[in-house]
């Protein structure tokens, strides 16, 4: 049946697929209600035992406590016992049964269940396929309200996102340009010493280049830390 199913909700030829599928829905409820009418038999089923098995269950307490009365008396203590072992055979067959009731409402609730989620498939099947969705049980304007209050909720997410990333790319440069300043202001620590003075505009050109993007880090170390610039930092070193 399912199999049936599947190949009419691909089936787009409007004429045909409709009535077809009306068709379906149709049997799929009749099934449906098949299958409600079992689940509620099992249920009172279920119900007249766990009726009995209580009773049964106080009448073999009953037995127990009465057993004392014919400890004198053999076979009367004999009977009494094959008596409430049958009662205990029959308690158990009861057990069992309900088990059994229990598994078949579960399964028959499964399978209604199933059977509601392929009739409103077919149903929203039917409804793309028909010429027109102003039905009923559809609200055109407020199925496209909520398609777009969902692409602006998505849209606002996305600049959300968007702004963090450009935030922290912000952030990076303004670290980055905070460290610049930072040793910047260590080397100009007395502008009156000679011995001080070591940022010269050609050390200031290559420090400016060390901090740019054009090079590797490799490049810029060793382009900043060349002779004539580490013989001034160690003067200004010994000089302090």
């Amino acid at each position: 049946m399912f199999e049936s199913l599947k190949k009419l909700l691909h089936f787009q030829n409007h004429t045909l697929a409709i009535p077809l599928l009306k068709e379906a829905v149709e049997q799929l409820e009749l099934e449906k209600e098949v299958l409600h009418d079992h689940f509620f038999r099992f249920k009172s089923q279920w119900n007249n035992l766990n009726e009995k098995i209580k009773q049964l269950e106080i009448h073999l307490k009953k037995l127990h406590f009465e057993h004392d009365n014919f400890k004198d008396d053999e076979l009367k203590t004999l009977q009494h016992q094959k008596y409430i072992s049958s009662l205990q055979k029959e308690l158990k067959a009861y057990t069992e049964m309900m088990q059994e009731l229990k598994q078949e409402m579960l399964h028959s609730e499964l399978q209604a269940s199933q059977m509601a989620y392929q009739i409103e498939k077919i149903r929203t099947k039917i409804l793309l396929l028909s010429p027109t969705l102003t039905t009923d049980s559809f609200d055109v304007e407020h199925f496209l309200i909520d398609i777009h209050h969902e692409a602006i909720e998505q849209t606002n997410h996305e600049d959300e996102m968007l702004t963090q990333k450009i935030d922290h790319l912000l952030s990076y440069v303004d670290d980055k340009e905070q460290q610049k300043e930072d040793v910047k202001s260590f080397f100009k620590k007395d502008k009156q010493s000679d011995n001080n003075n070591v940022i010269s505009s050609n050390l200031k050109e290559t420090f400016d280049r060390f901090f740019s993007e054009e090079k590797s880090t490799e490049e810029k170390k060793k382009e900043f830390f060349n002779k004539e610039n580490k013989s001034k930092i160690d003067r200004f070193f010994k000089g302090s």
